[in-house]
């Protein structure tokens, strides 16, 4: 008898800790989310990543540079 109410208990606190879990994770995604919002127009409309100011890789003397795409 004892060990089913141990099992019973240990299912129980392992629910509410996935039950949780899942809560945060959903809570980070949102907040995320948020507080950066994706514009009206998504790369895939405007043809380029690049015109979303993702960073490019660029130079002609072998060497990978980094650059924003505003800049």
């Amino acid at each position: 008898m004892e060990r089913d109410t141990g099992l019973r208990r240990t299912a129980l606190l392992t629910g509410a800790l996935v039950v949780a879990s899942v809560g945060g994770a959903v809570g980070v995604g949102y907040a995320a989310y948020a507080s950066n919002p994706p514009d009206s127009g998504s790369a895939a409309s405007s043809g380029s990543a690049t015109s979303q100011g993702f960073p490019t890789v660029s130079g002609t003397d072998g060497d990978a540079q980094a650059t924003s795409a505003g800049s």
